[in-house]
């Protein structure tokens, strides 16, 4: 899917505070929010990746942002799924839940194998031992 706006994840925040956020990270960063994204993922930081830079812009969500999207998608799939109950329509009834519910699967996988690498890599820490 193509991204032509910056997604709106700071739909909890007031409009000012939104504006004032926005500014501070041009100022502590070099970009804008919803500078176009080519122009974003060009700017030059050591500590900054072009992810970094895609999130500031606005085009990526943060984590935070992806767990309330998830948890509010679930909340739409309940309520439709209730609906196509009420209705007798059984079969989107069925094809909401099994779908969504593979998806949650799929990504708990991801999630899961991510979260197992960082482990991984974190074991490799040499500790220090204490008497």
């Amino acid at each position: 899917m193509k991204q032509d706006a910056p997604l709106n994840h700071f739909l909890y925040l007031l409009p000012s505070e939104t504006a004032e956020l926005a500014r501070e990270t041009e100022n502590a960063v070099g970009i804008q929010y919803g500078v176009p994204l080519t122009e974003a993922v060009q700017h030059e930081a050591p500590w900054m990746s072009w992810l970094d830079a895609a999130l500031l812009a606005g085009y990526l969500p943060d984590l935070d942002s992806m767990s309330m999207y998830i948890k509010a998608w679930h909340m739409w799939t309940v309520r439709k799924f209730g609906e196509f109950r009420a209705e007798r329509a059984d079969g989107d009834a069925e094809g909401v839940a099994t779908g969504c519910a593979k998806h949650y699967r799929d990504l708990a996988r991801a999630l899961e194998s991510c979260a197992r690498e960082l482990e991984a890599l974190e074991a490799d820490i040499p500790r220090s031992v204490s008497f």
